[in-house]
């Protein structure tokens, strides 16, 4: 993606200097941009996982009857729980 530049030995040192440092700036506003994409995917997974916290906590605090009319057992809560985060993210 970094494009190339073959600066003769011979051009003046401020040419040589500006081709070097074009080089490295493209260097590192590539590394800022995979930092950014590394932070925003944990940044997604932390709220994955409060999502599925949040969902578990209210699932498991429904009655049995409650449960039942869902078609669930509280043995199935965990199952149940990642189905739903997995249709939901399916979804979007």
């Amino acid at each position: 993606m970094t494009a190339s530049y073959h600066i003769d030995a011979s051009a003046p040192r401020t040419v040589r200097l500006k081709a070097f440092l074009h080089g490295q700036a493209q260097a590192v506003a590539s590394l800022i941009g995979a930092c950014a994409v590394w932070s925003i995917a944990k940044a997604v997974g932390v709220v994955q996982a409060f999502q599925m916290a949040r969902l578990l906590s209210t699932l498991v605090e429904l009655r049995d009857d409650q449960l039942k009319s869902l078609g669930i057992t509280r043995s199935d809560i965990p199952q149940y729980a990642l189905k739903l985060m997995t249709d939901d993210h399916a979804a979007d």
